[in-house]
């Protein structure tokens, strides 16, 4: 059984992790590579069957509020004051993001068996994890050392988008064996505000 993980980083910046996982959902082993496209991304994934989930580094929900604020958006920033620029309003990012994401997505929801699917925020997940800043440009021994004793596996990441990856599919399975609890998603919106869910439903697991 696998556990998929997606960065969309625009032209050859996708980054893609499975991470294969035991019946009692226990790290067996961990591919992971950075793509060129959206396209070749659907491909690699298809090649995978049994997939108990996803982790994408995207908004996997959205909402009608101002420049399209969520509750959850809100909620992190709140919490985590001193990397809260990591944190930027829906209506800023960029269209690799946004688009990229939502095509991947799109695509896993239209598989024969749909899992589970979550939003993720690397940078802000590696902050809570391990109360450092997110610097892979100059802490890349450290943060795959990090890594894998969070999986349990060996990493040597050639790029921030498969750390990306990789890092959402160990969400994905932190909140399928029942370790991380919240799910940011059920927060209360403002009065007034809707959410809209495209595709498919998806959660935002949270520790």
């Amino acid at each position: 059984m696998y556990i998929f993980g997606y960065d969309p980083g625009g032209n050859g910046n996708h980054g893609v992790a499975v991470l294969e996982v035991s019946d009692s959902l226990a790290s067996v082993s961990i591919d992971f590579f950075t793509l060129e496209t959206t396209q070749d991304v659907i491909d690699f994934f298809d090649t995978y069957r049994n997939s108990l989930g996803i982790g994408i580094d995207t908004l996997t929900r959205w909402c009608t509020g101002v420049s399209g604020w969520r509750p959850a958006d809100h909620w992190l920033k709140k919490q985590y004051k001193s990397i809260q620029n990591s944190i930027m309003s829906p209506n800023s990012l960029f269209g690799s993001m946004s688009i990229g994401g939502m095509l991947i997505k799109k695509a896993y929801s239209q598989r024969s068996k749909v899992g589970l699917v979550s939003e993720t925020h690397p940078k802000v997940i590696y902050f809570e994890l391990t109360d450092n800043r997110y610097d892979w440009q100059n802490s890349k021994e450290t943060m795959d050392s990090n890594l894998s004793s969070f999986i349990g596996l060996k990493v040597v990441t050639k790029t921030d988008h498969e750390f990306d990856a990789i890092i959402s599919s160990f969400c994905v399975q932190q909140y399928l064996l029942g370790n991380w609890k919240n799910n940011l998603h059920e927060l209360s919106l403002e009065e007034g505000d809707q959410y809209i869910d495209p595709f498919v439903e998806s959660v935002y697991c949270w520790p």
